[in-house]
């Protein structure tokens, strides 16, 4: 093959990358002798109408290299890309899902079913310690680290409480995982974790302010794909859920979305009811490989590589590790009292309602050295002294049959014998709730019998337009409060705390915190009895009576505690508050 000398055909082609004929030159041949550019150029597998004037002279620059011109050399190498590491992919090297170690046993083939993509839409719910936020945190990173053009979202009813809980949890999960280094932490506002590499983010906002949500856009052609709803029995009914999702999911085909809570205590929350009218299936893991035939494989042909082998990039958990996880393995904390839930079982508590998974655990599926002694004590106390509040609590159970927030409280006429024991304890608690014009002032006695779990409420005051010094005199003069008797109030009020300080009362502002609300008032929930004074407490037995859970739109029941008609239920809140904060109320 020769060089075609005629001047129409002696030209640059334009439309010839300059890459892929140097390539053409450097994967030809290596010529016997040195010779001519013709005889380097035949060397090659370049079709014929392609060597041109263009051709010949990157020819003549691969023989200088050849020669040893070292300029000649870091040209070719680097029009090549040569010194160039290969394409990140964003995946990182040996990383092939959430290892055994990390799951609870209640988690492992729900885990198999999120990365097959066998469901869209995965409820977690259940009581305390059964693992469900962690687990949502885990699959969370787990899918950042498996798709790299996915970014995340974590949503709370609250913009506020976010800090402490999601954004916490999915730094626990990312040191956990081991891709501490993977990942910069923005803490302020706006409040994210992204992934350096990559530039992947998690987003974390507040179902509260839903045009921020809105206004999300990913970097480059990423898209949100994972979605985690924690606490979402808090959001404001099934359509404030769906609106929030039709402004996320878009972009992208391959969307999963995750939602954690406690199940809530009454029947008639949206959550509940839509389980129970709709229905659905007892769930059924997919089977391993070695429950079915020889012939038949977990693996699409598409992504198999090799007979027996998982496709690429998704993880198969593995054995649970010694110590703690591994069956018939001894723990150093018992569960021995704690046994298994009359109802449990993985195919009795795994609901699947068309593409959504609801997804029941509990504490006693968790490694017992991930609670403590402490949690399992507590656990066991409660169940012996008050079995319905311990089936809410810690089981998960739905034992409410109305919208009312405290179907406990008990309105009675003192006799002799409640004030026997109110007079033997040393466990009186004083509140106050702080009003001035439409809101009342209110204040509240109580007393706490550790061993029955009962709350004595005894006497009360309500008060409109008085400054401070008049309802510390009410409380002086009229309740006769010594300096002695700790008077726990709200603690918005600096102020007035520090007045009635100077005017002779032990007061302090009450403990809060993310979550104090919601805790206080489950502790209070959660009592054998709230015992109400009929006739020295009126107010108090009324807001506690007629106090409901918190209706949208539609009339349909939502976590929430609604910040209205409270007044002497959050004076009861401050005067047990370091109660509830202590572990037991003990």
């Amino acid at each position: 093959m020769a060089v075609n000398k005629n001047k129409e055909l002696i030209k640059f082609e334009k439309a010839d990358s300059i890459f892929d004929t140097l390539k053409y030159i450097t994967d030809g041949n290596i010529p016997d002798s040195e010779s001519n550019l013709i005889d380097l150029l035949n060397n090659t597998e370049m079709p014929e109408d392609k060597i041109n004037i263009m051709s010949a002279m990157l020819a003549g620059t691969a023989r200088k290299g050849m020669s040893g011109d070292l300029k000649s050399l870091e040209w070719i190498i680097d029009t090549l890309g040569l010194n160039q590491p290969d394409k990140y992919d964003g995946k990182v090297s040996g990383y092939s899902g959430i290892p055994g170690y990390l799951l609870g046993k209640a988690y492992v083939d729900i885990y198999r079913d999120i990365i097959e993509r066998r469901h869209r839409y995965y409820d977690f719910k259940g009581g305390r310690g059964s693992l469900k936020s962690t687990f949502c945190a885990l699959v969370m990173i787990d899918e950042i680290m498996r798709n790299p053009n996915f970014c995340g979202i974590a949503l709370r009813q609250v913009k506020d409480t976010l800090t402490d809980s999601v954004y916490a949890q999915l730094i626990w999960a990312i040191d956990k995982l081991g891709f501490t280094q993977y990942f910069r932490y923005t803490k302020t506002s706006p409040m994210q974790i992204e992934k350096i590499d990559t530039g992947q983010i998690i987003y974390f906002k507040g179902c509260d302010e839903p045009t921020k949500i809105k206004s999300i856009k990913p970097p480059g052609d990423m898209y949100v794909g994972v979605i985690w709803f924690e606490e979402k029995d808090q959001l404001k009914g099934p359509e404030a859920v769906r609106n929030i999702q039709q402004s996320v999911m878009r972009g992208g085909d391959d969307i999963i979305v995750l939602s954690s809570y406690n199940t809530p205590i009454s029947r008639k929350h949206f959550l509940n009811r839509e389980e129970i009218e709709v229905g659905g299936a007892a769930w059924k893991p997919r089977p391993t490989e070695k429950e079915l035939p020889p012939s038949t494989s977990l693996t699409p042909p598409s992504k198999r590589e090799a007979k027996g082998t998982e496709s690429p990039g998704v993880a198969t958990p593995p054995p649970f590790a010694k110590g703690g996880m591994g069956l018939g393995t001894e723990s150093p904390l018992s569960l021995r009292r704690h046994p298994p839930f009359s109802k449990g079982g993985m195919g009795k508590d795994v609901k699947e309602i068309g593409n959504r998974i609801v997804h029941h655990s509990f504490y006693y599926d968790s490694p017992p050295e991930w609670l403590g002694q402490p949690f399992l004590d507590e656990a066991e106390y409660l169940k012996e002294t008050d079995e319905k509040a311990y089936r809410h609590e810690y089981l998960g159970e739905a034992v409410g049959e109305g919208g009312s927030v405290f179907e406990n409280v008990f309105v009675k006429n003192f006799e002799t014998e409640e004030y026997k024991k109110i007079r033997e304890t040393d466990r009186l608690c004083f509140g106050v709730d702080w009003g001035f014009c439409i809101d009342p002032w209110a204040y509240v006695k109580c007393c706490y019998i550790a061993k029955e779990r009962r709350l004595y409420i005894i006497d009360e005051a309500r008060a409109y337009r008085k400054i401070n010094q008049v309802t510390a005199d009410i409380l002086l003069n009229e309740k006769k409060l010594t300096k002695d008797d700790m008077l726990i109030c709200d603690s918005s009020e600096p102020k007035s705390i520090s007045d009635y300080m100077s005017y002779g009362l032990y007061a302090r502002g009450a403990e809060k915190g993310p979550g104090s609300i919601g805790y206080s008032m489950k502790w209070l929930q959660g009592l054998n009895g709230i015992v109400i004074d009929r006739q020295n407490c009126p107010n108090t037995a009324r807001e506690f009576l007629e106090y409901e859970y918190e209706k949208d739109a539609n009339g349909e029941i939502i976590s929430g505690y609604p910040d209205k008609n409270n007044h002497f239920i959050d004076a009861v809140r401050y005067a047990t508050n370091l109660l509830w904060r202590k572990i037991g109320g003990e």
